[in-house]
C-alpha cells in the first residue's frame, strides 16, 4: 500500500473453479466483460503534460458505490467462518460457516471496470459544464483529472465536481493541486502531500513540475531471466527513460544470440579491470613466491578477467586523493562518467602500458644466491668405517679390538683381553665421534638443555628428582643422522624380541635421546634398505585362511523331518480374559 489511507479491500476470486471439476466454468467465464471504455493511458499522460494547470482527485470506494440487482446477488455468494476468532482454521476440520453474498460490485469481477466507467459516463452526460467534459475526457477508472486555465478559480471547479459526483452517490477525495488560498474544501478531502503525488502510477512533483521514474536495482546472478525481469520492472508508458534502457536491452539481445538458457549464469568475458598500479599488474603476470594470503588473492583475480593499466589522468579515484571540493565533483565529467574512451568499442581503447591477460602467467626466474662464510673445524675421523657394519655388537667388538691393539702398541697392556670396561670405552668413543660429526644446533641445545658430562653431550629433562639411574635422568644425545643411531635402534629391537615402536622407543629413552625419536624409529624399522628383515617378512605375509572346525554331528547325520522342533516363546501371546483379549 503506497498511502497511509489506503485500506484493505476484499477481492473476490471470481476465476476460481472447484478442484474436483477443473473444467467447470468460473463466475468470470459466465459474465459478459463488456466493451473497453477506458481511455488510452498514453493519451491521458500526454494531455497531462500539455495542461497548464491540473487538479487531481479520486473517487472513494468507487466499485462499492455500484449496487448489484437483487436477482443477480446469488451469483456472488461465498462462505465465511461463523466465528473465525474462536476456531483455528484447519484444512482437515469442518467449521460452521455462514453464506454471504455481495450487494455491491466487488473487486475481482471482469465486468467491474465496465460497470463503473459506464455508470460514471452516463452520469456525466447529464451535465454540460466544462468541468464535466474535462473529467469525462481524462477519466481513468476512479482517477479524476481536471484541466484548468491559470486564470480559472480552482475552488469553484472542485466544488462543482464534488456536487456532480454527490448527485450520483459518490464522494471525491484526495484533491491535489490547489493553492493554499484555494483550499476551501474540508481538509480530510485533501491529499496529505501537496508537493508530490502519483498520476496513473508515475510520481509527479508539482513544485518542480517533473516526473520521477524509479529504475530498479539489479541484484543476484546475471541470467537471461534476471535481465529480462529487471528491464520489465521499469514502468514507463511514455518511454521517457527508453534511451537509458538501450544498453540493458542490447545486453539482453546478445544473451539471446548466445543461446543462454533462462537460468544459466551469463559469463563475464567482456569484463575488464582497470588499475593504476603497475606493481600489482606485474604481480599478476609473474608467478612468484608470496605468502599464502597474497597467492590466493592473486589467483582469484587471475581467474576473473583481464587487468589493464590506467593512466593517472583518466582515473576518477585520483580526484579525491588529490583533493577536490563537492562542488567540483558535482560538475566533473570524469567523476560521474569515467574516461571518454570507456564508452567506445574496445578497438578504440588506448593501448595500456602494462596489461595482464588470463593464461599469460610466466614463472618468476629470479635466482637466489646465498653467500655463507663457514669456519671448518678439523675433526679427527673415526678409526674405523662404521657404515661397513650392520650389527651393533659386531661394531663394538671390532672397536674394542682396535682399542686393545692401540694400547698394546703403546705398551699399556700385556694381554689383549676384551672386558666390560673395554666395551664401555669403545661405545663412548663411537658416541663421541657421532656427536662431533653431527653436533646439535643452538635451538636444540636450548630446548633439550644439553650439557656435557665426561666428554659426552647429555639432555636434561624434568625427572632429575626421580629415583632412577643417571642414564635415564640424563640420557645421551644421539644424532638421528648417524649410522650408529640406526645400529643401536636395530640392536634393541632384535634383543627385545622384535618389539613395536612404542615399546622400543621407551627402551631407547632409558639411556639415549634421539631427536624426533618416534619418527626415526619407524623409519629405521620399516626401511627397505636396512630395516628389520624378520618383521618385514611377517608384516608383508598375505592373509592366511583360517582352519575350519569339524562339523557337528547333526550336520552330517540323516534324520526325518521335524525330528527336532522349536517353539517361539517371545510373543506376543494373546490371553482371553473376562471381556478383553490381552
Amino acid at each position: 500500500m503506497d498511502k497511509a489511507y489506503t485500506k484493505v479491500r476484499i477481492v473476490m476470486d471470481a476465476s476460481a473453479r472447484p478442484p474436483s471439476q477443473p473444467s467447470a466454468p468460473s463466475l468470470n467465464n459466465c459474465l459478459h466483460t463488456g466493451p473497453l471504455l477506458l481511455k488510452q493511458l498514453i493519451g491521458i499522460l500526454l494531455r497531462f503534460r500539455f495542461m497548464k494547470r491540473v487538479i487531481l482527485a479520486d473517487i472513494e470506494k468507487a466499485f462499492l458505490q455500484l449496487g448489484v440487482r437483487e436477482s443477480d446477488r446469488d451469483a456472488t455468494r461465498f462462505l465465511w467462518v461463523k466465528n473465525p476468532k474462536e476456531i483455528e482454521l484447519d484444512q482437515f476440520q469442518y467449521a460452521p460457516c455462514i453464506v454471504y453474498r455481495f450487494c455491491r460490485v466487488s473487486f475481482g469481477l471482469t465486468v467491474s471496470p465496465f460497470l463503473l466507467n459506464a455508470t460514471i459516463r452516463e452520469h456525466l452526460s447529464l451535465y454540460e459544464s466544462k468541468v464535466a467534459r474535462s473529467i469525462e475526457e481524462n477519466l481513468y477508472v476512479d482517477n479524476i483529472m481536471m484541466c484548468l486555465n491559470p486564470s480559472e478559480n480552482a475552488t469553484s471547479a472542485c466544488l462543482e465536481a464534488i456536487e456532480i459526483f454527490k448527485a450520483g452517490g459518490m464522494k471525491l477525495r484526495e484533491f491535489f493541486g490547489l493553492k493554499k488560498s484555494e483550499r476551501q474544501i474540508p481538509s480530510e478531502d485533501l491529499a496529505p502531500n501537496q508537493e508530490e503525488t502519483k498520476i496513473l502510477g508515475i510520481k509527479w512533483n508539482q513544485i518542480k513540475d517533473v516526473l520521477i521514474l524509479k529504475l530498479p536495482k539489479f541484484e543476484g546472478k546475471i541470467t537471461k531471466r534476471s535481465i529480462l525481469s529487471t528491464i520489465a520492472q521499469v514502468y514507463d508508458p511514455l518511454g521517457i527513460v527508453s534511451p537509458a534502457l538501450v544498453p540493458a536491452k542490447h545486453l539482453l539481445q546478445k544473451v539471446f544470440e548466445a543461446n543462454y538458457k533462462w537460468d544459466t549464469e551469463v559469463a563475464t568475458d567482456n569484463l575488464t579491470i582497470w588499475s593504476d598500479s603497475q606493481c600489482n599488474i606485474e604481480r599478476l603476470k609473474k608467478i612468484g613466491k608470496y605468502d599464502r594470503f597474497v597467492t590466493n588473492r592473486l589467483q582469484k583475480i587471475r581467474n576473473l578477467c583481464p587487468v589493464k593499466h590506467l593512466v593517472s589522468n583518466d582515473n576518477p579515484s585520483d580526484l579525491c586523493s588529490r583533493g577536490s571540493t563537492p562542488g567540483d565533483l558535482s560538475v566533473n565529467r570524469l567523476w560521474w562518467y569515467g574516461p571518454k574512451w570507456l564508452s567506445l568499442p574496445k578497438e578504440k581503447w588506448p593501448t595500456p602500458l602494462v596489461e595482464y591477460l588470463p593464461g599469460s602467467e610466466i614463472q618468476d626466474k629470479t635466482e637466489e644466491f646465498t653467500l655463507a662464510a663457514t669456519v671448518e673445524e678439523k675433526l679427527e675421523p673415526c678409526v674405523i668405517n662404521i657404515e661397513r657394519f650392520s650389527n651393533y655388537k659386531r661394531l663394538l667388538s671390532a672397536m674394542s679390538y682396535v682399542i686393545l691393539f692401540i694400547k698394546k702398541l703403546r705398551g699399556l697392556i700385556k694381554s689383549p683381553i676384551i672386558t666390560s670396561t673395554t666395551i664401555k670405552v669403545a661405545e663412548n668413543y663411537l658416541i663421541l665421534k657421532a656427536q662431533e660429526n653431527w653436533p646439535p644446533s643452538e635451538e636444540v641445545k636450548s630446548s633439550l638443555q644439553i650439557f656435557e658430562r665426561k666428554g659426552l653431550l647429555r639432555c636434561r629433562g624434568r625427572i632429575e628428582e626421580a629415583d632412577l639411574r643417571d642414564n635415564t635422568k640424563f640420557p645421551v644425545f644421539l644424532p638421528k643422522e648417524s649410522w650408529l643411531t640406526k645400529l643401536i635402534i636395530l640392536d634393541l629391537h632384535k634383543t627385545n624380541k622384535h618389539c613395536g615402536t612404542q615399546t622400543l622407543l621407551a627402551l631407547i629413552r632409558r639411556k639415549y635421546w634421539i631427536l624426533k625419536g618416534r619418527k626415526e624409529v619407524e623409519r629405521v624399522l620399516f626401511s627397505t634398505k636396512y630395516g628389520c628383515l624378520t618383521c618385514r617378512k611377517f608384516r608383508l605375509r598375505p592373509y592366511n585362511l583360517q582352519k575350519f572346525d569339524t562339523l557337528p554331528k547333526y550336520r552330517v547325520s540323516s534324520s526325518r523331518p521335524f525330528t527336532t522342533t522349536g517353539i517361539d516363546y517371545f510373543g506376543p501371546m494373546k490371553i482371553k480374559g473376562h471381556s478383553k483379549i490381552l
